[in-house]
């Protein structure tokens, strides 16, 4: 199908994966309709490459109006040394869940997530040993942690102990793609026209 599809008059043809499909930047039913996401990805993952999730998070910036405008409901946190969802040489565990709960109940967005290197099989922020809380971390006797900012920011050692997130101030980062664009909408950026075909047949299921 992909040697002969042509993405402007073959939407139809997609079937069902323009809308199961998760690169869609266009979020505006899922932010109006009052919902938060927290994403995230190992900057060492060698299944997926990280830049399949910072470059979808840029043209959600994009399209959404700007980065003030996104981070009202969605934020990307990027996971140094870790690899696929979990393990790794860097952190790889942090309450996520805790993150999002706060963000959803109490309105309170996260600016910035202490994560933790630990070892163990398949332990990462998705598959967290569920007495997990953050404030208990110090019972997984973790190597060291670091301060996780939404990205683009990162962070800088600051001086102290090496092994402690306290030891480390945040950077702020630009947009690797988005950052002369950052309003998306005002200068008419839009979807692939397969996936807003399929939204205007289907509008609330391909969010």
């Amino acid at each position: 199908m992909t040697q002969n599809f042509d993405w402007d008059r073959d939407p139809q043809r997609l079937g069902t994966y323009a809308l199961m499909s998760g690169e869609n930047p266009d979020l505006e039913l899922f932010a109006n309709d009052g919902r938060k996401i927290i994403l995230f990805h190992g900057w060492a993952d060698a299944n997926n490459t990280p830049y399949t999730n910072t470059h979808y998070y840029e043209r959600v910036v994009r399209v959404m109006g700007g980065l003030a405008e996104t981070q009202k409901f969605a934020r990307l946190f990027m996971f140094p040394g870790m690899y696929h969802w979990d393990g790794g040489y860097g952190v790889n565990l942090a309450d996520l869940l805790g993150a999002l709960d706060a963000w959803v109940e109490n309105g309170t967005a996260p600016d910035m997530i202490t994560a933790y290197s630990v070892e163990g099989q398949g332990v990462g922020p998705i598959s967290a040993p569920a007495s997990f809380t953050g404030a208990n971390a110090a019972t997984f006797n973790p190597k060291f942690s670091r301060p996780i900012f939404p990205y683009p920011d990162s962070y800088r050692y600051s001086g102290g102990d090496q092994t402690s997130a306290a030891s480390f101030k945040r950077v702020r980062g630009t947009m690797e793609r988005s950052s002369a664009a950052s309003k998306g909408r005002s200068r008419g950026l839009k979807e692939p026209t397969a996936l807003r075909a399929a939204r205007r047949s289907h509008p609330r299921e391909s969010v």
